[in-house]
């Protein structure tokens, strides 16, 4: 906590949850990050993923990992390869030192490492090299399955609600549109089975019509005389 008064860092807060039962936090800022943190780990299903959400001049990075959510949150003008890459360095570290045990612990039963937690915040803030590194990795995946929650960018890029309301419009049309193309071709496709039973049933009437010519004759006098 001293060192955060001295120095202004980019990864303020982190914490290791199940659910929203916190089992470690450390915090180089006061304020109420907790807080919304807590908000933040409702919202959070437990199915392995990473999303960030925007709050003021904050980013939240989340990355669930078998259940356990590993959660920083770092200034706005940060980014997010390097707060994702410091998560994955804590989510590693977690689960070499603790493993399963995590998914039946108690709030705040780890909180011995909030040491380590508070280290590697201040060592991915500061340090030059961690950035390369980030940037190497990024060029692998380029954080693909990251999804970014920013109401408030969306409409500063001039995305009104009137736009957002016109393009939901048009996909309800796109909607209606693709309906109509279905029943349409479930209509032609029925008109063609129909078409190929009424051939089927004039090419089987038109064989037990040579049969019979064969057997009676083009006059069926055959057939008469064998019934006289």
């Amino acid at each position: 906590m001293s060192k955060a008064n001295q120095k202004k860092y980019e990864i303020v807060y982190c914490c290791i949850a199940r659910g929203t039962t916190i089992l470690v936090d450390s915090s180089l800022i006061e304020g109420n990050l907790n807080e919304i943190t807590f908000k933040i780990l409702k919202k959070i299903d437990n199915i392995d993923s990473k999303i960030s959400y925007s709050y003021q001049k904050y980013l939240f990075h989340c990355m669930t990992v078998h259940g356990i959510i590993y959660l920083c949150v770092s200034r706005e003008d940060f980014g997010r390869r390097i707060p994702f890459l410091f998560l994955d360095q804590v989510q590693k570290k977690f689960f070499l030192q603790y493993g399963d045990e995590a998914q039946t612990a108690e709030e705040f039963e780890y909180q011995e490492f909030e040491e380590y937690l508070e280290k590697e915040m201040i060592e991915f803030s500061t340090n030059p090299e961690i950035d390369k590194l980030t940037k190497v990795k990024s060029q692998v995946n380029d954080l693909k399955d990251v999804l970014v929650t920013d109401i408030e960018k969306l409409l500063s890029r001039g995305e009104k609600i009137n736009d957002l309301v016109v393009k939901s419009e048009n996909l309800s049309m796109n909607g209606y549109a693709y309906k109509r193309k279905a029943v349409n071709v479930k209509r032609r496709m029925w008109f063609q089975k129909l078409r190929y039973q009424i051939l089927l049933i004039f090419v089987l009437l038109l064989v037990i019509f040579f049969i019979l010519v064969g057997v009676c004759g083009i006059s069926f006098r055959k057939c008469r005389k064998k019934e006289d």
